[in-house]
Formats: C-alpha cells, structure tokens, sequence
C-alpha cells in the first residue's frame, strides 16, 4: 500500500514565509543533511520502505485545528496509503525502527506511537513521550517488542486507515468548518478535552477518542530522536512517563 505522511514546519514559515519555506523544505526532503528539520531525514528515510503520500502545513491555525486537517487528509487519502504518519518537525527515527513500526501497525491495524525522549517543563528532567499501560508488559507481535500505551505526543505516531476510520465513526468528535483551508467539514479529532479539573492537550485528547476496539502500542525496538536528543526504544522502561487516570 503507501504512507501517508502529514508534518508543520510553523518555524520555517514564520521565518521564510510560506512559498520560500515550501521550497526549503522540498530541498531538504530531497537532499537531507545534519542541517535538514529532523522530519525532513524521517521522510527520506520513509521513502524507502513504501510508496508516499505528503502533506505539509505551515502552521495555519491551532495545533487542535492543524492536526485535525492533517487526520483528515490522511483519511481522504485511505484508498491508496493504509498508514498515517504523522511526524513533528523535530522528531525523527532510524530506517529500521519505521520498518518495524510499520511492520506492526499493519500487523494491528491500530495505531503505533513511537517514544522519545521529553523535558519535563518543571524541572527539565527526562521523561518519556507516552503513558504505558501500567505495569508495563512487554509483548512480541508480529516479531516486534512492544508495550500497551493509553495516551501520548503526536511526534512519532503510525496510524493504520481502519484505526483512524473507527475514531472518526465511534470517538464522539465535534465537526468543524475548517476556514483556514477553504471551508471544508472535518471531525475535530484533536479537539483539547474536559474531564472534572483536567484539561488535555490535543495530542492527549485524540489518544483519548480511540475507541475500544483500537489498540495503541508503545514501540521497544529501534532508536528516536527528539530535539537531538537519542532514545534507544528498548530503554524506554527505564525512563520516567506520565501517567493517567482515568477518573
């Protein structure tokens, strides 16, 4: 089948403007270099296990709202391209750990996130990108190591077509009239939820609309990067996580 890729190079707008950073980034997929935005190498490298499909976004509107089009557009494009991937503009992985992350959204046709490595804003401590569903088990499906995940970051996240088809039907998003990009109706799967005195960032808020019948796995094998920052995946465990209760 094929990938489709969605990404948002907001700071290289913001500097560039949108026609010279279009072309910026162009050259940086083609050609990726130790100077190239971190996404750009991911999708070099993704170019080489299958056939790809590519949005990019230039930050126009909310994170909710560019994440929501970018959902959108990955499901319009679910005939030719069974997998979602969405990257950050800092976020990257080696060749082998997409292989094998791909290899096991396909497998479950659910979602895959991809940990790395975060900065906790209170005291810059590390800690990791995604809750694991608590005590972590660690599993092999489809010949890859894995663990149960419930929430997380939209940094390195693979999402298989019937997964997202699933969210869109059964995970209660409001619709939208996406004005930033000529009008069109979409369900707002990143809309930040409420419950009692929490409020969700986006990314957490969409991990919290999948349905049951989805299943989320936290990817042990391979290496990420963040903000130049490495995580070898199977030490994942050993790092702090956040944690969610569902009260």
């Amino acid at each position: 089948m094929g990938i489709y890729v969605t990404t948002s190079v907001y700071a290289l707008a913001k500097q560039h403007g949108f026609a010279e950073a279009d072309k910026r980034f162009s050259q940086m997929v083609a050609e990726p270099n130790g100077a190239s935005l971190a996404c750009a190498r991911a999708i070099a490298r993704l170019r080489h296990l299958d056939e790809l499909g590519l949005r990019v976004d230039m930050g126009v509107g909310t994170a909710a709202k560019m994440r929501s089009r970018m959902a959108d557009y990955a499901w319009q494009n679910r005939e030719r391209c069974d997998v979602w991937a969405a990257l950050d503009d800092d976020c990257e992985a080696t060749l082998e750990t997409f292989q094998k992350g791909l290899t096991l959204v396909r497998a479950t046709k659910g979602i895959v996130t991809i940990p790395y490595m975060l900065r906790r804003a209170e005291d810059q401590s590390d800690c990791l990108s995604c809750s694991l569903i608590e005590p972590p088990l660690v599993t092999v499906v489809a010949g890859v190591h894995c663990a149960r995940s419930k929430v997380g970051g939209m940094g390195l996240v693979l999402t298989h077509r019937d997964a997202l088809e699933l969210i869109r039907r059964d995970g209660g998003a409001p619709w939208f009239r996406d004005l930033d990009d000529g009008g069109a109706k979409r369900p707002a799967l990143f809309a930040e939820l409420q419950s009692h005195d929490r409020w969700y960032g986006e990314d957490w808020s969409f991990f919290l609309r999948v349905p049951p019948a989805v299943q989320v796995l936290a990817l042990l094998e391979g290496v990420s990067h963040h903000e130049g920052r490495v995580l070898p995946l199977h030490r994942a465990l050993e790092l702090p996580r956040p944690t969610f209760e569902e009260n």
